[in-house]
């Protein structure tokens, strides 16, 4: 039984991305060298307790971040992502009852010199409020 929802909400973030075919399927926890874009990476999770919801009640911030050469690939990204996070998620031991878009901050990311952006770079966060079901 998982005791708190960490693990299984990046599984289900998983499941929820590869479904849509979000960057071609490259999701990564850790990107390997050489990876073509686009890609999606697992950036932080924040899980939360929601104890005044009573209950075994948790709040948990996701992040994952979207790597594309060119602005409008990484903006088709970030819209795949969106459709397949900004819904309910199946979460193994674990009901969500609410799901909340927080932000999308859209940058470059620059090579070693620092005189080009040779990648555009999106990190999306969304919210889940979830509770622990009974096995």
């Amino acid at each position: 039984m998982q005791l708190e929802p960490s693990l299984s909400i990046q599984d289900a973030v998983y499941s929820a991305l590869s479904a849509v075919d979000a960057a071609g399927g490259r999701i990564f926890l850790r990107v390997p060298a050489k990876t073509p874009l686009p890609y999606i990476e697992f950036g932080q999770d924040h899980v939360l307790g929601a104890h005044e919801e009573g209950g075994e009640m948790f709040e948990v911030n996701v992040e994952v971040s979207a790597f594309a050469a060119d602005m409008d690939s990484l903006k088709a990204v970030v819209n795949a992502i969106f459709g397949a996070l900004y819904r309910p998620i199946e979460i193994v031991g674990f009901k969500a009852f609410e799901f909340h878009f927080e932000s999308v901050r859209i940058h470059k990311e620059y090579d070693d010199t620092g005189a080009t952006g040779t990648t555009e770079q999106a990190d999306c966060s969304f919210r889940y409020m979830v509770e622990r079901q009974p096995t």
